[in-house]
């Protein structure tokens, strides 16, 4: 067990060192153009670094403290639970003693960190963001029958968060340059916005969750449990089959650029 913790705990400095390199670090900024020029030279894709960078930044060290939340739930649990076990007048002084220090600190984070103009807010939301979700899981499971009451359809969306994020830029916002930052939300049915809007909004949520399940699919039969043999023979395909493709492309490229000439 100790073993274990102390894995668990290495793991987690190794990544949030890693993602400060990538998104605060000295080099940062060189990481992210060098990102953008493999993109460019591997993909053929061109994309704004710049807000790619500032929108990679906004976000980085929240998935720390959702892992630290996870690590800390069976101890939070059982805390929980004694509390609901005191004696009536206890549980509610506790309770209300809780509430109150979470109202203290919403107000200082309100006033402080809120209420700030939007560049200095940016500045800082990568590191207090966690403060609004932690206080928000402390009010939420107050009490047991606040912890028993969820609405399902944000769990479900819960599970395609990340296809959600992906596909907005490709299905549900669309952009007036190639590859330029996306500002409107695509057209199908033109001259009728609310009509439109819950169309694309459907779609969109559609290949989204189509997406969830595809990649739960490959990713079982990418990565397969316990076969060490299956993993390391995908993974020699992948990179062949990779260099392929890229190898095709360049020479299709080639072959367009000597036509033109």
């Amino acid at each position: 067990e100790a073993r274990r913790t102390i894995l668990d705990a290495s793991k987690r400095i190794l990544h949030g060192g890693t993602s400060w390199q990538f998104a605060a670090g000295p080099n940062s900024a060189a990481l992210a153009r060098l990102a953008g020029t493999l993109c460019r030279v591997l993909c053929y894709l061109c994309f704004p670094v710049a807000e790619w960078y500032f929108r990679s930044g906004l976000d980085r060290y929240i998935w720390i403290w959702g892992m630290i939340c996870a690590y800390l739930h069976p101890h939070a649990t059982k805390l929980l639970h004694t509390v609901d076990e005191m004696p009536v007048v206890k549980r509610y002084t506790v309770r209300a003693l809780i509430l109150a220090g979470v109202g203290v600190v919403f107000s200082i984070y309100y006033s402080n960190v809120y209420s700030l103009p939007k560049l200095e807010y940016n500045k800082v939301h990568p590191y207090t963001s966690w403060i609004p979700l932690t206080l928000w899981i402390i009010v939420r499971n107050i009490t047991p029958k606040m912890r028993i009451w969820s609405m399902r359809l944000y769990g479900w969306l819960g599970c395609i968060t990340l296809e959600t994020y992906l596909c907005q830029f490709h299905i549900w916002l669309h952009s007036d340059l190639p590859d330029g930052q996306p500002k409107y939300l695509l057209s199908i049915v033109p001259g009728y916005p609310m009509i439109n809007f819950a169309v694309v909004t459907a779609l969109y949520i559609f290949i989204s969750n189509r997406l969830f399940h595809l990649t739960n699919e490959l990713k079982e039969r990418i990565v397969p449990h316990d076969d060490n043999t299956a993993l390391a023979r995908n993974i020699v395909q992948m990179a062949l089959g990779g260099l392929m493709v890229f190898g095709i492309g360049w020479l299709l490229e080639q072959t367009l650029v000597v036509h033109l000439v």
